[in-house]
């Protein structure tokens, strides 16, 4: 994806729209590739500030992501904004420091190239914990069925740390007439306080 800006370069405030689909490889995710379905899409515009050519606008794909819960793979539409300014990369000049959401990135010749960025913003746009739906139920913990698919034959679960919690609540409460239930003289009564 890249935006032919020789048109912008001389004039400071002119502006080119850019429009690309293309197939991208699949992307770089933490736990490994991330495959695309279908073409990566990007639009937007490209400006002359003076001193860059800024870059605003979207890139929208659809990838293959793999549930937290269930671990079925499934299709998951990711929309990211691009905001990036390309400074010309001229000997003994850095590319400056980076605004708070814009991204500075040094360019030569009369080109400058979307990838990089487009890849970039797509996977920081992809979600922390991949649900397949949101009512999602994942897998039984002890014999590791899809629950999605219809309860598994475990049984109630419990907790082992709070198994003696269990009978804590099946046991009758003592009778004592000081600890507010009232024991066998009937209800509590309320203290006189103070006024």
């Amino acid at each position: 994806m890249k935006i032919d800006v020789s048109k912008i370069k001389p004039e400071t405030g002119a502006v080119e729209h850019f429009a690309f689909t293309e197939r991208f490889p699949p992307l770089a995710g933490e736990d490994g590739p991330i495959e695309l379905k279908g073409p990566v899409s990007a639009d937007g515009e490209a400006y002359n500030t003076g001193s860059s050519i800024a870059v605003r606008g979207s890139a929208k794909a659809r990838v293959v992501l793999s549930c937290s819960r269930c671990a079925k793979e499934f299709e998951h539409p990711v929309q990211a904004a691009l905001k990036v300014e390309y400074v010309p990369d001229r000997p003994g000049t850095g590319p400056g420091e980076d605004d708070e959401d814009v991204e500075r990135v040094p360019y030569a010749g009369d080109e400058v190239d979307l990838d990089d960025e487009v890849r970039q913003q797509l996977v920081l746009a992809l979600p922390m914990k991949p649900l397949c739906s949101a009512d999602c139920k994942g897998l039984c913990p002890t014999c590791g069925k899809d629950l999605n698919e219809g309860p598994c034959e475990c049984g109630p679960r419990v907790d082992i740390r709070l198994a003696g919690l269990a009978d804590f609540f099946k046991r009758p409460a003592a009778n004592n007439p000081d600890d507010g239930g009232g024991g066998n003289d009937g209800p509590a009564k309320k203290k006189d306080l103070p006024r």
